[in-house]
């Protein structure tokens, strides 16, 4: 037997064992140690030698009484580290059952049942990060499961004559989507800080969603949202770096005062979307419909604008510096360009042909 292998032996043996080997060991010490170490000084003196033996059993005595408070306390540490495994294994074992009890009410029929489920999950979210992955993967798949783009597209195809009322209550938000985005837009961690992943809503329908309600501005950074439908939703003073929204419906979605840094909007319908005050540095709007979109103070600085219909678009304010693809002719059909920052080549042929009005008339105020 190999001495590691002694020493896992004797790892494993109990407690009691060991002090009681101690305790036998430290008397055997106290009794015999004492007088064999006097004996080496042939002292006649009976009450002379009586006196130095009694002084080496107590300095003895103090050896070995230090010896027990350090056992004592390796022990009392031994003890604490199994406390805390046993608690923690007691806390990992309730997660998983309330993690288990939550995802079996998401498929409750009742609503306050599945938002119990959902707000359940949010707060195991908050305190597990072993279960935070996998917690914001269920609520994204509830959300796709439970409002996909071929759904809502039935129920308006149910309707023979549909006006916007009818249209407005068919096609409403359900409660527990609104209080799935909301728990997703005031999660702890995002794309980047936190997530290896960016969080996956492609072919969502999310249209009149609103995170501005219930939030101070959503993290969402990365979010994939392709072929979405968000048709008047509210993301006002949204973290939306890197988001895709690759063929999505955002006609009059609101963006006021968003992070959009790299953002993808390539085929999206984003007639009178509202970008105002907006950061879209190096974005993408490639092909996407951006009629009557209101861009106003916005930086769109290096952003891309390769064959974006701009008719009507209003740019009173914003910086399109080094802005890609963007042409004369795209910029001829917008609204206003009033105290817009262009590259000079664009404005200097902007006013050679006869466009100086959209740099220098003021328009009328929006709403």
């Amino acid at each position: 037997m190999t001495l590691r292998e002694m020493c896992e032996k004797c790892k494993k043996l109990d407690p009691k064992i060991w002090i009681a080997s101690y305790v036998l060991i430290s008397a055997i010490l106290l009794y015999w140690y004492p007088p064999v170490q006097i004996s080496h000084f042939e002292i006649n003196n009976v009450t002379s030698n009586a006196t130095l033996e009694n002084q080496y059993r107590m300095t003895l005595a103090q050896i070995l009484g230090g010896g027990a408070v350090a056992i004592g306390i390796y022990f009392a540490w031994k003890n604490f580290i199994i406390a805390q495994e046993n608690l923690k294994a007691a806390q990992e074992g309730q997660i998983t059952e309330r993690f288990t009890r939550a995802v079996d009410q998401l498929g409750n029929d009742k609503v306050e049942i599945r938002l119990g489920g959902i707000y359940a999950l949010e707060r195991i979210a908050n305190e597990s990060d072993k279960d935070y992955w996998q917690i914001m993967e269920i609520l994204t798949n509830f959300v796709r499961i439970n409002s996909p783009v071929i759904d809502w597209d039935n129920k308006i195809q149910e309707l023979k004559t549909p006006s916007s009322e009818h249209i407005k209550d068919k096609c409403k938000v359900r409660v527990d989507i609104q209080a799935v985005i909301n728990v997703i837009g005031r999660r702890k961690y995002f794309f980047g800080a936190g997530e290896q992943k960016a969080l996956y809503l492609r072919h969502s329908k999310l249209r009149m969603i609103s995170l501005f309600d219930a939030l101070d501005g959503a993290h969402l950074i990365g979010t994939d949202l392709k072929g979405a439908h968000l048709e008047r939703a509210f993301l006002d003073f949204s973290d939306l770096i890197g988001a895709t929204f690759n063929g999505a419906y955002l006609k009059k979605t609101e963006f006021t005062n968003s992070c959009l840094n790299m953002a993808q909007f390539e085929k999206t319908d984003l007639r009178w979307a509202i970008f105002k005050r907006c950061y879209i540095k190096k974005a993408y709007f490639s092909n996407a419909d951006l009629s009557c979109a209101n861009f106003s103070n916005a930086d769109l600085t290096n952003t891309n604008f390769s064959n974006a219909v701009l008719a009507n678009a209003n740019f009173e304010g914003s910086i399109l510096i080094e802005a890609k693809n963007l042409t004369v002719d795209q910029l001829s059909k917008v609204k206003t360009l009033y105290k817009a920052q262009l590259d000079e080549r664009l404005e200097a042929e902007l006013r050679a042909k006869g466009y100086s009005h959209l740099l220098d008339v003021k328009p009328e105020d929006e709403p």
